[in-house]
This record gives structure tokens, C-alpha cells and sequence, in this order.
């Protein structure tokens, strides 16, 4: 008794050769279009690099300057931001300004989340509404008496003549 199925019994030696043949020209190809879709997918990501910063321990203040020793956004570079999240000493309301003080265009706000000493803040972005260029600064005031802390900056950062890649 044969295992084979009907239709390869019918078949001749060369007409099973020949869909051998056809079915391994089928994967190459497969393959090969695979690697070509690979190869875009990787051009497409290439330079784009999720940063997080995390500023240095600082005296608890009202405000606070973010600029390029907190925050290096390179030359040649852009830093889309995502998020800048921190701590509050008491309930207060937390204003991001582009710029080095409150007389800059405001980016951003968020009011403190929690009880106590133990408030947190969370500034978001959705679809690269701030796009920091190297050179360019976030201040960050709270509107009361609140003293910021712990203060964190996530974003995606990537070549500046790249930009499209990240603007959605």
C-alpha cells in the first residue's frame, strides 16, 4: 500500500519534478519579497530613536528651565514630544511654554494628580503637536505655589531632514 496521495501516483517522475521546481521558484520569490519589505520597513524607521530623559536632581522650584544640557536635542536633529511628567509638593497646575520663561507660546498644561505631597503631573502630546528643534527650550511653571520635581521628558527624536517620519 502506497502512502502516496492519488494525484501524486498519477503523476509521472518529471510532472512531480516539475512541481517540485514550481514550489521552491514560489518560495524564493516568497522570500525575496519579504527581504524587499523588510528593507523598506527598516529605511522607513531609520534614525528615528525614543528618548527619555530624566533631569538631574534639582532644588524644588515653581519653575524650571528644560534646555539643551536637560534635554540634547542634537544639531541636525528634532525631538518630538510625547510626554513631560513629574511631581508636585501640593495641588497646583503645571503650564509648559516653549521658550526660557512664562513669556513663551504655551505647549501644554496639566493639573496634579493624586493627594497630598504625593502629586503627580503629566503633560501629553497625541500626532506630533511639538516638534523641539536643537537650540529650543521648555520652561515649565506651576501657576500656585506647588514646587516641581522629578521631572521626565519622553519623546522620539530623529534626523531633522526626517521629519516626515514622525509627523502624523
Amino acid at each position: 500500500m502506497s502512502i502516496m496521495t492519488p494525484v501524486a501516483e498519477s503523476m509521472t517522475p518529471n510532472a512531480s519534478l516539475r512541481e517540485i521546481v514550481r514550489y521552491a521558484r514560489q518560495m524564493a520569490e516568497a522570500t525575496e519579497q519579504m527581504q524587499v519589505e523588510r528593507a523598506r520597513v527598516l529605511e522607513r524607521v531609520r534614525g528615528i530613536k525614543d528618548m527619555t530623559y530624566r533631569i538631574p536632581p534639582f532644588t524644588a522650584a515653581t519653575s524650571l528651565t528644560i534646555q539643551g544640557i536637560n534635554i540634547p536635542v542634537d544639531q541636525g536633529f528634532s525631538l518630538n514630544l510625547k510626554m513631560i511628567t513629574g511631581k508636585l509638593s501640593a495641588a497646583d497646575t503645571v503650564v509648559a511654554y516653549l521658550g526660557e520663561s512664562n513669556t513663551g507660546v504655551v505647549i501644554g498644561a496639566a493639573t496634579g494628580i493624586g493627594s497630598g505631597a504625593n502629586l503627580v503631573f503629566l503633560i501629553t502630546w497625541t500626532s506630533s503637536q511639538k516638534v523641539l528643534k536643537a537650540g529650543e527650550s521648555v520652561f515649565l511653571q506651576a501657576a500656585g505655589a506647588g514646587n516641581l520635581s522629578d521631572v521626565t521628558v519622553m519623546g522620539v527624536q530623529v534626523p531633522a531632514e526626517e521629519i516626515g517620519k514622525i509627523i502624523s
